[in-house]
This record gives C-alpha cells, structure tokens and sequence, in this order.
C-alpha cells in the first residue's frame, strides 16, 4: 500500500479492534472481515470430515446432557434415595476387596 493511501487510510479509519477468537493482536477495522476469513491462524477451525465428536467415550459429554437427564438427590422420595443407597452399598460390599494383604512396606 503506497504511503499516501496507508497515511489517508489512518486519519480515517484509525480504529484498530481487538481480533475476536484470542483478543491477542490488534487488526484495522477495514481489514477485520478479511484477517477472520482468510489469514488468521487463531480462528476456530472446522473438524475434518472423520472427526466424530465423543467416538471413544462412554458417556455423553456434558454439553449433551439436558436438565431433564439429571437429577438432585434432594429431589428424590425418601425410599427412593434408600433404595439407592442400599444398591450402592450392595455393589461396594460385592466388588471392593476389603481383604488387602501386609506387605514388608506397610511396617
């Protein structure tokens, strides 16, 4: 940009913007649109066509769930809640071992 252009372009549009995805550099308002579509490098890339969001993972991530899935203990019915606990004890009785066996290290 010859040097006359570049000294007009600043007595008019003078306003440099934080660049939205990192606020780390400044871009001339004039020049905002074309930095977020063509050179930033910081800009929120779309996942490549074989990316598949939670593919190894059990459980739906958190984003997924909805307050209709959850619910607060303190929401569930008196027998409710103790049929839960006893189904935890239950489960933590059958598979914990409680028997751990002395080592030399634990004296």
């Amino acid at each position: 940009m010859p040097k006359e252009q570049k000294s007009k372009r600043l007595k008019k549009e003078a306003v440099a913007l934080p660049q939205p995805p990192d606020n780390v550099i400044t871009v001339y308002k004039d020049e905002l649109e074309k930095h977020l579509a063509q050179k930033c490098n910081s800009r929120p890339r779309p996942n490549p066509p074989y990316f598949s969001l939670d593919v190894n993972c059990t459980l739906s991530s958190p984003s997924k769930s909805t307050k209709e899935e959850t619910t607060s203990l303190s929401e569930l019915s008196k027998e409710i809640l103790d049929s839960l606990i006893n189904n935890v004890n239950y489960w933590f009785q059958t598979f914990v071992p409680t028997n751990f066996k002395k080592t030399d290290d634990d004296d």
